[in-house]
């Protein structure tokens, strides 16, 4: 929460003593116990579920609540007293107005709920395991049944303990917030305009730890469902942020973020955003998910991942290929020796769903197959879990070394083929293509270009003097140029010698 509008929110909380006398405020707010200015002409937002409170301080008065139809009701507002005007359910979408008796109007726009909350699973590999990954928008929540249930999610109206190691003192202040969109207010107060941002905080108190060895360790309790909270908004579902902060010098000292699940949920204790498992055992099963609103609707959706294998097979050699590179477009690929697991879409959205929906991707797409020297792209279409062959035309290409007497080199040997550097190899499997060859260590006297169309060999000439072939090149050079100036001269001669006649006669 901004500091200064911290101060300034608190400041307005303050009740003057007794026989004090003081300009009459007014205050809104939600659940909590923070609660903002009365801006007039200003916009205020909402959801389902949360509630809108009012406080008018220095005298009594009236407030009248207009809905979206235009019914008005009238409430009676005792000094100093917080009063819950409503508290909004599903039918009660659309911009309400609060009128307060000195004639100030506030809009309070109230957020249907979602129909249904968007899902989004990620899918990543993580060597021979599959990740993923599930999420939803704010206030709601998305969650595996069957995931690593490392703490992460929370009931509401359960507590959470957080270590701080090396910490000495004994008290922290917490806040935890709502992930979602900062809080935007604006309108005129006693006359000129008045602009705050602010986060959506729930939680803002002091909590006492224990020290356990060498660490102060903090208990934190959540609000329970339908609970005043000590900031501004209620506990919400799905994301949020817990700050432990230094109670003497403000310092954030710890952040942990958080998805809250409804209490009814405490017993499920697998529940997690992440789900990892063998990308094998992975790609034959059922991922159950969990999907619920701030309405309390709850979807259970099965989903299998988006991984299938292929395999490579030459049919001219009747064997299968390893050590080929795979790649998609929006994929990702792992090679499990003869066969590569490929993850054929990073990321898959589900929004069209019912309860107990099965969703299983599937796609058409390229895979391009890398075989260092050259490339090879060729359609693919995959169904989650399947297991596809891609057959190949290959051909063998044989690679001879010899030096200029016939005799063939036996040692090391470093090759260039099409820019691609290659070590020690003898015999390379490749596509039909043509390939520019060089030897560099030992170097051949040029570069040869083959078209392979058949198993074949590849005899490339290397030197046994690198230093006098060199040697001999500059030599030519120099040639040619000594040869090219003679010609010059000699012709320049001539065209004197020709000229000089013509003058005679």
């Amino acid at each position: 929460m901004n500091r200064a509008l911290y101060l300034f929110v608190i400041a307005f909380l303050a009740v003057p003593s007794q026989g004090q006398s003081i300009e009459p405020y007014w205050l809104v707010g939600f659940d909590g116990d923070i609660m903002l200015p009365f801006l007039d002409r200003g916009v205020l937002e909402c959801g389902v579920g949360e509630s809108l409170a009012v406080k008018l301080v220095g005298r009594d008065g009236f407030v009248a609540l207009v809905s979206p139809n235009g019914l008005s009701e009238n409430v009676f507002l005792r000094d100093g007293e917080r009063t819950v005007l409503r508290r909004f359910g599903p039918g009660d979408a659309g911009n309400w107005t609060l009128v307060a008796d000195t004639g100030q109007t506030l809009t309070l726009q109230v957020r249907p709920p979602l129909a249904k909350p968007p899902v989004q699973v990620l899918a990543r590999f993580e060597g021979p395991f599959v990740v993923l990954t599930v999420s939803t928008s704010p206030n709601t929540y998305a969650l595996f049944l069957d995931g690593r249930g490392e703490g992460e999610v929370v009931a509401a109206g359960s507590s959470i303990e957080l270590g701080l190691k090396g910490f000495n003192d004994t008290r922290v202040r917490v806040e935890i917030i709502r992930r979602e969109p900062t809080i935007r207010y604006g309108g005129l107060l006693d006359g000129l305009p008045y602009t705050m941002q602010l986060d959506p905080l729930s939680v803002n108190t002091i909590v006492e730890g224990r020290r356990i060895n060498d660490s102060t360790v903090f208990s934190v309790r959540l609000p329970a469902d339908g609970e005043q909270v000590s900031g501004l908004r209620k506990m919400g579902l799905g994301p949020h942020l817990i700050r432990l902060y230094s109670v003497s010098d403000k310092r954030i000292l710890l952040e942990r973020e958080v998805v809250v699940v409804p209490e009814s949920m405490k017993s499920f204790t697998g529940l997690s955003r992440a789900v990892r498992a063998d990308v094998w055992a992975a790609a034959a099963k059922n991922f159950t998910i969990l999907v619920g609103d701030e309405a309390g609707n709850l979807w259970i959706l099965q989903i299998r991942p988006p991984i299938a294998f292929i395999r490579l097979y030459d049919q001219i050699h009747s064997r299968y290929v390893k050590g080929v590179g795979v790649a998609l477009a929006d994929g990702q690929a792992q090679n499990l020796d003869e066969w590569t697991g490929i993850i054929f879409v990073n990321r898959i959205e589900i929004n069209n769903y019912g309860n107990n929906s099965s969703y299983s991707p599937s796609t058409e797409t390229n895979v391009s197959l890398n075989f260092n020297a050259t490339s090879l792209t060729l359609p693919l279409t995959v169904t989650a879990g399947d297991r596809v062959t891609l057959n190949l035309q290959l051909h063998q290409a044989h690679i001879t070394l010899i030096w200029p007497n016939g005799t063939t080199y036996k040692g090391p040997a470093t090759l260039t083929i099409n820019s691609a550097k290659f070590t020690n190899a003898t015999a390379l499997l490749l596509p039909v293509d043509k390939y520019v060859v060089r030897a560099d260590n030992p170097p051949s006297f040029s570069s040869n270009v083959y078209t392979l169309t058949a198993d074949t060999t590849w005899t490339i000439i290397i030197l046994d003097n690198p230093a006098g072939v060199a040697g001999f090149r500059a030599s030519a050079v120099l040639l040619t140029a000594l040869l090219v100036y003679t010609v010059f001269r000699l012709r320049k001669t001539f065209y004197r010698a020709d000229l000089f006649r013509r003058e005679q006669r």
